[in-house]
């Protein structure tokens, strides 16, 4: 092989080993992400319940009010709200605080805030003490769920390709092709890379009847023209001994071949 070869080579054998570690790496970004939110919920849940049971009602007066608008890359529009609220803790001293509620100025409001520490304040309405913190913790939660439900399949996935591997049936499949997972790229290691499953064709060992299957996601710098040059190339299969349908697709045997990548393909 020539030198691009050879860094093809070395390219699609460490992107099929390590495609593995940045799957976990996202799950595990995104289960933080979900406990981040239920943390963030639950506080806020917390400090409201405060504020209920023990809070000190008064009357507040609105000073100003600015509403905000962003645009997502979809060009659509959300708007916010910056008000500032003027109130008299029990004390006489006056408080300023700022709320995400629409409102104009010289507006009366009835504001709830904790009798030793008036900086704990909101705007006393169900929406406002609890929407933010059930919010949080809904999407927390399924953040988390989801997440975690991935991560034990990828981690019961490797147990058995282990498996599979130590003690299954090994075949041979030849790739007739593959499957493109999605229409766009990832930018992986400053490459922009692709997700596939490779297409072999096999031999069932329990019937021995020709049969094709699909090899696990794979992210390689590959672009659909340059599939077909793999394309009749052979690698290992491996069966479950009692259940043909449990099966795992060895790919790295694909480095000794002489690919041609696509490292610089822009996203789709």
């Amino acid at each position: 092989m020539n030198s691009a070869s050879n860094n093809s080579g070395f390219l699609i054998q460490r992107t099929v080993k390590t495609t593995q570690t940045w799957n976990y790496l996202f799950v595990s970004l995104f289960l933080l992400l979900g406990l981040t939110f239920i943390v963030a919920g639950t506080w806020r849940g917390i400090e409201s319940l405060r504020l209920v049971t023990s809070g000190v009602h008064a009357s507040g007066v609105v000073i100003d009010s600015q509403m905000h608008k962003s645009h997502d890359s979809k060009g659509n529009i959300s708007t916010f709200y910056d008000t500032t609220i003027d109130f008299q803790s029990s004390d006489g001293a006056k408080h300023e605080f700022h709320d995400q509620i629409a409102g104009v100025r010289g507006q009366n409001v009835e504001v709830v805030y904790l009798e030793k520490n008036p900086e704990t304040v909101l705007v006393f309405s169900f929406s406002n003490l609890w929407f933010l913190p059930g919010g949080f913790i809904f999407l927390g939660s399924i953040f988390f769920v989801l997440m975690l439900y991935l991560l034990v399949s990828m981690r019961k996935r490797d147990k058995e390709i282990g498996r599979l591997i130590d003690s299954g049936i090994r075949g041979v499949g030849i790739i007739v092709g593959a499957i493109q997972i999605g229409q766009g790229s990832t930018l992986v290691n400053g490459r922009r890379m692709q997700i596939f499953k490779i297409v072999v064709k096999t031999t069932d060992p329990s019937n021995k009847k020709e049969l094709q299957i699909n090899s696990d996601c794979i992210c390689i710098s590959l672009n659909i023209a340059s599939i077909t040059d793999i394309v009749g190339k052979e690698v290992p299969v491996y069966f479950d001994q009692n259940n043909s349908s449990s099966y795992f697709v060895e790919l790295r045997d694909i480095e000794q071949y002489d690919i041609n990548l696509a490292p610089n393909q822009p996203s789709s």
